[in-house]
């Protein structure tokens, strides 16, 4: 199994990667990985002073994309609202990834294929990250296995008594490691913020690039706290 390295200081390419599983898949789950594309060099590097100081420029990451599925290029996989999205990997042609990203998909199962892969990318990744019921193959393939974890709250109580080695808890987001994992719907957008916030935020430059795109953006604030606006708990 080979070492999960620094991310915030990669010093290479990043290798993003998107796990489109059999079904059809969530596309609001896949738009947080936009997010990290909106920190990184191709997309930084052409905005105005105004918006992004000159000087922070260099503190941008690279990265590249990887949308993988088990029959790769050449396929089409569905997605919602009438979107079809062109793997670029299979299985067997992806390289390491630095960073996974697992959607939701409208299937009953994932196959044994899709759970291999899925654990061979968590043991490579520096970063796994599921969105919504994007959880629900990675917990199929034993990854949630004694970790702390979330999902959908309505479905909170049902995980619980089908997974009771996982410690399930009641967040917009939670992390275990390099697991991340997120309630329902738009809770990936706050998840995601805290991750960037929480791997390229830590350094002067790094918190001053992350807040400029994060305020261009209106980014969620990253807080995994079910919240209304006034601090007070949702029912």
């Amino acid at each position: 199994m080979s070492q999960p390295f620094n991310l915030t200081n990669p010093g290479r390419i990043l290798r993003v990667g998107v796990v489109l599983l059999k079904g059809i898949v969530e596309i609001i789950d896949v738009a947080p990985v936009d997010q990290i594309h909106q920190i990184s060099d191709r997309f930084v590097n052409p905005l105005p002073s105004s918006v992004v100081p000159d000087d922070l420029k260099p503190y941008a990451i690279k990265t590249e994309y990887h949308w993988v599925s088990e029959a790769g290029p050449g396929t089409l996989v569905n997605g919602t609202s009438g979107i079809v999205v062109s793997p670029t990997d299979s299985f067997e042609t992806c390289p390491p990834l630095d960073i996974v990203v697992v959607p939701a998909s409208a299937a009953a199962g994932a196959s044994e294929a899709e759970l291999d892969f899925l654990r061979k990318t968590y043991n490579e990744s520096a970063a796994f990250i599921t969105i919504c019921f994007g959880m629900s193959a990675p917990l199929q393939a034993g990854i949630l296995e004694g970790k702390t974890a979330t999902a959908p709250r309505f479905q909170l109580d049902t995980f619980r008594k089908m997974a009771p080695g996982t410690n399930w808890i009641d967040k917009r987001w939670a992390r275990d490691g390099k697991l991340w994992t997120s309630g329902a719907l738009l809770n990936g957008l706050h998840l995601m913020s805290a991750f960037i916030q929480e791997t390229w935020g830590s350094s002067e430059q790094g918190a001053r690039l992350v807040g400029a795109m994060a305020e261009m953006g209106a980014w969620p604030d990253g807080s995994p706290e079910y919240d209304d606006e006034e601090g007070k708990p949702f029912p």
